[in-house]
């Protein structure tokens, strides 16, 4: 027998004025508000009320605000999360028809801007758009785009952020952007950054800046959904340079794992991965890719002494909602010799929901019907301090 939940007690002394849209304004209008990837709005009583019912629903199963990691793990600084009380509020406000209140005694907040259409990191120092327009179909799968960008880095080339910024971010699934030595070719080439749903621009600490090799091209690997209708598609990419003393370069390790079989039906399969450390790093954030099969992940550190610490569980991933999570810089040490393992397992049944064939055998492979098992692990090398100025007009550095 499965019981039925016990019915929220209405409060209609909860307000949106008073304690509701405080509660949105913190944990929601980042995202839901005009210019944003969101479906709708919750800048406003009438917004927030026409869809109570469903946010009340999303909030006391802590689907929303999305949050993807496991509860204990309090030490990444970009993590949303309501408190017990917070949600309590929302279905009691609910239940009690959702009242509106009135400002009395309060003051009024600021009216919710718009996000940008624009470049959110501030104007560039550099814009590379892609030379070609895509046409795309109304329906059915796209098979990947790959684009190199109209632009020769001939020196190591030092930013701060980087945005994509499709024309018509609809049809953007997501996009990567790797560094490829002039006359190589993809084999070659090394990850920079990406645009994936939920993801913001890369935006670094001063400090710390990201380096574009010398001699290198950049190279877009777009990922298209189609809408129902035909579409174009151009895609301009921003650079930032570096400002202040630079003193440490981002740096990744991506650990994953291209050589498995799913196969039908299973529920529960695991992939792994592992990679140590050669020198000592301070870690500055895990991200997690996989596509509509991937079910959870984990991160382990495996230190030099023999203890293991439990850096990260991801117990739900979702596809369409994939965030990065971030350490405070130079805060979380990682000694020479930590062992990194990413352990994930993915959900090939006819019981995921998302699952595009359970009848079918799935290796690694482009498309969203195929699989990836990518972990990356950000960080900066600890005893590294480059003491080094650029050049704003080329992101050089000074010599």
């Amino acid at each position: 027998m499965i019981t039925s939940p016990t019915p929220v007690e209405p409060n209609d002394e909860i307000t949106f004025t008073k304690h509701i849209e405080p509660i949105i304004r913190k944990h929601c209008v980042e995202c839901h508000r005009p210019g944003t990837e969101a479906p709708f709005g919750l800048t406003t009583y009438d917004e927030v009320a026409g869809q109570g019912e469903m946010i009340a629903e999303v909030v006391a199963d802590g689907r929303m605000p999305p949050r993807f990691a496991g509860h204990q793990f309090k030490e990444f600084y970009n993590l949303r999360e309501m408190t017990s009380q917070e949600r309590e509020k929302i279905e009691q406000w609910v239940a009690a028809e959702m009242p509106r209140g009135t400002y009395d005694g309060i003051q009024p907040p600021a009216a919710v801007e718009p996000v940008s259409e624009g470049w959110v990191i501030g104007e560039p120092d550099l814009v590379l758009t892609m030379v070609e327009t895509h046409q795309l179909p109304a329906d059915g799968y796209i098979d990947y785009k790959y684009v190199t960008l109209p632009h020769v880095f001939t020196d190591d080339t030092w930013v701060q952020a980087i945005q994509i910024l499709p024309d018509n971010p609809s049809v953007v699934h997501h996009c990567n952007i790797l560094s490829i030595p002039v006359g190589g070719n993809w084999r070659n080439a090394a990850f920079i950054t990406g645009k994936v749903p939920g993801s913001g621009p890369l935006t670094l600490a001063n400090g710390v800046a990201q380096r574009i090799p010398a001699h290198s091209v950049l190279a877009m690997q777009i990922h298209y959904t189609s809408t129902g209708q035909p579409e174009e598609s151009k895609i301009s990419v921003g650079f930032r340079f570096a400002r202040g003393k630079v003193k440490k370069e981002l740096r990744h390790i991506l650990l994953k794992n291209n050589r498995f079989e799913i196969p039908p039906g299973d529920g529960n399969h695991q992939v792994t991965s592992s990679q140590t450390l050669e020198e000592a790093t301070h870690g500055f954030g895990l991200f997690t890719h996989m596509h509509l099969r991937g079910k959870d992940m984990t991160y382990l550190a495996h230190y030099p002494d023999g203890k293991t610490e439990t850096l990260l569980i991801i117990p739900n991933y979702s596809f369409d909602w994939q965030m990065g999570y971030r350490w405070k810089p130079h805060t979380k040490l990682f000694p020479a010799g930590t062992r990194f393992e990413v352990i994930a397992h993915f959900d090939n049944s006819s019981f995921n929901p998302f699952n595009p064939d359970p009848k079918d055998s799935v290796r690694e492979g482009q498309q969203t019907f195929h699989e990836m098992m990518y972990g990356f692990y950000f960080y900066t090398h600890a005893n590294e301090d480059l003491n080094m100025e650029v050049d704003l007009k080329t992101g050089h550095a000074v010599k």
